[in-house]
């Protein structure tokens, strides 16, 4: 999902591949090496996007309603509509494989799998034991 928000971005400079994705579940990892000759100082950068967390089986909708949950009287639903899953398989969160299920412009679901593209249905994404729920207002 990260590559694909970089929408055929040629910068190549890692500090400045900021996205979304990067936004919430990323970080930098500087390095710093001073050269004993010269004393030049090398900072050298390395992304990462890892998120270490238990898995506990819920049911989600494809719309949520937040209205409920809301300390602020409002009568009219507050609507999130589900965009994108994210799915572990694996025995723990530390190893494993992840793939996702992201919902295009034109409301067709597709099953993103490294190099594979598959469409799918709605049904299949909300038969998935997710790992995260991605929802868009």
């Amino acid at each position: 999902m990260h590559k694909a928000c970089l929408s055929g971005s040629s910068n190549s400079d890692i500090s400045s591949q900021e996205t979304i994705i990067h936004q919430i579940f990323g970080s930098f990892l500087r390095s710093r090496v001073t050269c004993q000759s010269c004393n030049t100082v090398f900072d050298f950068f390395k992304v990462f996007q890892d998120i270490l967390l238990k898995i506990k089986v819920v049911e989600y909708p494809e719309y949520l309603d937040l209205r409920p949950y809301m300390s602020d009287l409002v009568e009219e639903p507050v609507l999130y509509s589900l965009y994108a899953v994210v799915v572990h398989t694996g025995h723990t969160c530390l190893g494993g494989h992840f793939f996702c299920y992201t919902k295009a412009s034109n409301g067709q679901w597709y099953k993103m799998n490294d190099t594979s593209v598959d469409s799918c249905s709605i049904h299949t994404v909300l038969g998935q034991q997710a790992y995260l729920l991605f929802y868009v207002r």
